[in-house]
């Protein structure tokens, strides 16, 4: 009877050792609740396309939803590398703004396009004079990010990349961290960000670079990739009517043997419109 309560209670220790390595990890944000705790809509989510693998359907983003706890805890939080990325965008978009007179008037719009648990989200609502919103085709991630404190919920937005449901000329960034290498052809996608952007907007997008075209499972289900060299996308964005403004490798921030093509472009015009109509709605 003694020796059944020690392995009891050593079982119990192992237990609460590995929820504070999960949850309490440089790698994971501590505003994000632990699994236990995560909404019934949550669940309800992964059941469902657990069900819907499970029955032979097609996987594409629909893996997000199945492993979306899995995700998190494998990308966790913003790197040193990444956030110099969003911070470089950041800058240049400011730069910009104070070209055309329009720092400090009105806050710079943003729109992440595939957040997924938000930590990109979490950094731009952070910043002063910035109005950031998120989207993805995600419940399952869409509902962690909305329980996390630093985001504000009610500028999430499920919706798919290739049909954003947003106005005309409604920002200016469009930032897409890794979400286009999961596209065949991410070419319709261009051009809805090409349509949300405002004149002189600037579009950041970072997908993987290579040659490879197929499925991949890393730990966070079986997911569609399709990388891209850097004269690719290059001309991808140029098709969609971008100038681009710079095209470089950016290390993977994980450490696997990934490289990756960071690309910023503008949406040029040659009518610009009023100015003060494309901030009307602020």
């Amino acid at each position: 009877m003694i020796k059944s309560k020690k392995v009891y209670i050593l079982f119990i220790i192992l237990i609460f050792q590995y929820q504070t390595l999960v949850f309490s990890s440089p790698g994971n944000h501590s505003s994000l609740r632990p699994p236990s705790q995560f909404n019934e809509q949550t669940h309800v989510f992964i059941e469902r396309s657990r069900a819907e693998n499970a029955s032979g359907a097609t996987v594409t983003m629909g893996t997000y939803d199945v492993h979306a706890i899995d995700f998190f805890r494998i990308r966790g939080n913003i790197r040193p590398s990444e956030e110099e990325l969003v911070n470089g965008v950041f800058v240049l978009a400011k730069q910009r703004r104070e070209m055309q007179g329009l720092n400090g008037i009105h806050p710079l719009r943003v729109i992440d396009i595939g957040m997924g648990y938000g930590k990109f989200l979490a950094w731009w609502q952070a910043q002063s004079n910035v109005d950031a919103w998120g989207v993805d085709n995600s419940a399952g991630l869409l509902n962690l990010a909305r329980q996390r404190s630093d985001i504000d919920p009610e500028k999430i937005r499920y919706s798919n990349a290739e049909a954003l449901e947003f106005q005309d000329a409604s920002f200016d960034i469009a930032f897409a961290h890794t979400i286009y290498h999961h596209f065949d052809d991410p070419l319709k996608a261009f051009g809805e960000v090409f349509r949300v952007l405002r004149p002189n907007g600037i579009f950041y997008v970072c997908v993987r670079c290579g040659d490879f075209r197929g499925y991949r499972n890393e730990g966070a289900g079986n997911m569609f990739y399709r990388y891209y060299e850097s004269e690719e996308m290059k001309t991808l964005l140029l098709s969609s009517g971008f100038q681009i403004e710079r095209i470089e490798l950016f290390s993977d921030p994980y450490g696997r043997q990934i490289d990756f093509i960071v690309a910023i472009a503008i949406k040029h015009t040659f009518n610009l419109p009023n100015i003060s109509t494309l901030y009307s709605d602020l």
